[in-house]
C-alpha cells in the first residue's frame, strides 16, 4: 500500500473518530421545530436519519512531499431518534424534554432540552432552545409558519459545542395528520469548524419522524 494511500485512509478515520465524539448530538432538528398542538401537552416521537459524511483534506498541509491538491473522502451516515416533549410554564407555554439516539454517527446518546417560547399563535411560531447531553452542549432557533390547516414549513439553525463547533442548518415541513398524528420531514447540513486543523467535515443529511400527542 502507498504511503499517500496509508496517509489518506488515516486522515478519513481520524476524521470520522473526531465527528463521532461531536455527533453525539441529535443528526436532524430534535424534537422537530413544528409546536405540538394547542390541546395537547405532551408528545412522544420516533424518526429516522440518513446522511453522507464528505470530509475533505489538504495534502499539501498534511505532508509537504505529497502534491499540494485537496482530497475528498465520503462516509454514510445513520441513525434512529427517539423524543419526549412536555408542555412547562405559565399556561404550558414553553415545553421541556429528553431525547435519544443510536446508529452512526451519534453511536449512543441521550439529553435534555428546554424550549423557551418567544412568539406563537395559530399561524406562527418561533423559540430559542437549550439542549445538553453527556458529550456536548447546544442552542438553536425553532421556527415554524403554518401554511395550511394541515402543513407548516419549520426550520432550526443552531450550533453545538463539543471538542469543535458544529452548526447546522435544516429546512423541513410538518403534517398533522389527524389531531394526534404528525409527520415531519426535513434536510439540512451540518459543518465542523476545527480551526487550524488540515481538513473540515460538512454532513448533508435527510430526516423524517413521526409524533403522537396527548
Amino acid at each position: 500500500m502507498t504511503r499517500n494511500r496509508v496517509l489518506s485512509r488515516f486522515v478519513v478515520v481520524a476524521s470520522i473518530a473526531w465527528f463521532v465524539l461531536w455527533a453525539c448530538a441529535p443528526m436532524s432538528s430534535n424534537p422537530p421545530p413544528t409546536p405540538m398542538a394547542e390541546q395537547h401537552s405532551r408528545e412522544v416521537g420516533f424518526g429516522a436519519n440518513a446522511g453522507t459524511l464528505i470530509t475533505v483534506y489538504d495534502c499539501d498541509e498534511i505532508d509537504e512531499n505529497i502534491d499540494g491538491e485537496e482530497r475528498v473522502e465520503v462516509a454514510p451516515l445513520a441513525n434512529v431518534q427517539g423524543w419526549l416533549r412536555v408542555a412547562v410554564g405559565p399556561d404550558d407555554q414553553h415545553e421541556a424534554g429528553l431525547t435519544g439516539q443510536m446508529g452512526m454517527p451519534s453511536a449512543l446518546s441521550a439529553g435534555g432540552y428546554f424550549r423557551y417560547t418567544i412568539r406563537k399563535n395559530d399561524r406562527f411560531f418561533v423559540g430559542s432552545q437549550f439542549d445538553i447531553g453527556g458529550l456536548w452542549i447546544g442552542t438553536s432557533l425553532p421556527m415554524a409558519v403554518r401554511v395550511s390547516d394541515s402543513f407548516w414549513l419549520t426550520t432550526m439553525p443552531g450550533a453545538r459545542l463539543n471538542m469543535a463547533s458544529n452548526i447546522e442548518l435544516p429546512v423541513g415541513i410538518g403534517w398533522q395528520i389527524n389531531d394526534k398524528l404528525r409527520l415531519d420531514g426535513e434536510i439540512g447540513g451540518h459543518a465542523l469548524l476545527m480551526g487550524e486543523e488540515n481538513w473540515y467535515d460538512v454532513a448533508p443529511y435527510i430526516a423524517i419522524g413521526l409524533s403522537t400527542s396527548e
